[in-house]
């Protein structure tokens, strides 16, 4: 078992910390389950719409897991591919002088397949990894609204977001192995 952390780049760039429980199904084969827990503001990313009355950014977050097959070239060097299902959420948060409003904008589901290049070492029963690149292409996504009267160019990256590709970058990782 391990746990990890990354940074998704898309449309919108999601942050990843995730626990994994792994397998070793050959002496060069890992099978695994990964859960992670996704989180965006878009004040992170770069979009921030002010006025002199309010502040308004979105905010998402939500949850992914993927059921993983990793197999090593070499010594310590991988290829993962993967299946992915993750929720996201999104709200819009106004801030004036007067209130905070949350508004609900969204839901969407989306399923991912999944790929990365990385190195994984062993020592006795300490692991330490790293998927130094990586891919996740969507294979379908939902996206689900009951709010139409927000209308900003933020929300509709996050409403388009589920037909982009995201890149992966160092998702460092380290457990123990039982």
């Amino acid at each position: 078992m391990w746990a990890g952390a990354s940074l998704r780049i898309g449309d919108m760039n999601l942050f990843e910390v995730s626990g994994e429980a792994a397998y070793f199904s050959e002496p060069n084969e890992i099978l695994s389950v990964r859960v992670s827990r996704l989180s965006a503001n878009e004040l992170w990313y770069g979009y921030r719409l002010d006025s002199v009355d309010n502040t308004t950014h979105l905010e998402v977050s939500g949850t992914a897991i993927s059921v993983n097959w990793k197999r090593f070239l070499a010594d310590s060097f991988y290829l993962r591919a993967g299946l992915e299902h993750f929720n996201l959420k999104g709200e819009y948060f106004i801030a004036s002088e007067s209130e905070n409003v949350r508004l609900h904008v969204g839901d969407m589901s989306r399923q991912n397949a999944l790929f990365a290049l990385g190195n994984q070492w062993q020592w006795e029963s300490f692991t330490l990894g790293c998927d130094w690149a990586g891919a996740s292409y969507p294979i379908a996504y939902r996206y689900a609204s009951r709010r139409d009267e927000i209308e900003s160019n933020t929300v509709n990256k996050f409403a388009k977001s589920g037909e982009t590709t995201y890149f992966h970058l160092l998702h460092f990782y380290l457990g123990r192995t039982f």
